[in-house]
């Protein structure tokens, strides 16, 4: 009996030396890789205005955090993006904190989709 606990200690040695390996990346490294650093808009000429279009900014700063800018013509504000994973068919998940989102509901969660172009 004493052979079976040692096998299984090794298997989930084995395991937890190569999972790190075979899939993790930063989430800088995430973003960076779908194209989402700089800045987007749906008119790249029109200035930011909250009803005709906010220009959105990705960036890396130099401590290697992730920050999302928002720029609505009178109103600024920048959040720092928690994760970036991708889902099981395909679309990038972005997790930003936002420090202050008014939304009348309790629980402050907004939903976005990303597909990547392949």
């Amino acid at each position: 009996m004493t052979r079976c606990p040692s096998r299984w200690i090794t298997a989930a040695l084995l395991w937890l030396a190569f999972t790190p390996a075979a899939g993790a990346e930063t989430l800088a490294a995430t973003v960076e890789q779908w194209g989402l650093l700089g800045s987007w808009a749906v008119d790249c000429a029109a200035r930011p205005d909250r009803d005709k279009g906010a220009a959105l900014t990705y960036e890396i700063r130099k401590d290697g955090r992730v920050m999302y800018r928002r720029n609505f013509g009178e109103a600024k504000d920048e959040n720092e993006v928690v994760s970036a994973t991708v889902g099981a068919e395909g679309p990038l998940n972005v997790m930003v904190y936002f420090r202050v989102l008014p939304l009348a509901a309790s629980d402050a969660r907004v939903r976005s989709a990303t597909l990547k172009a392949r």
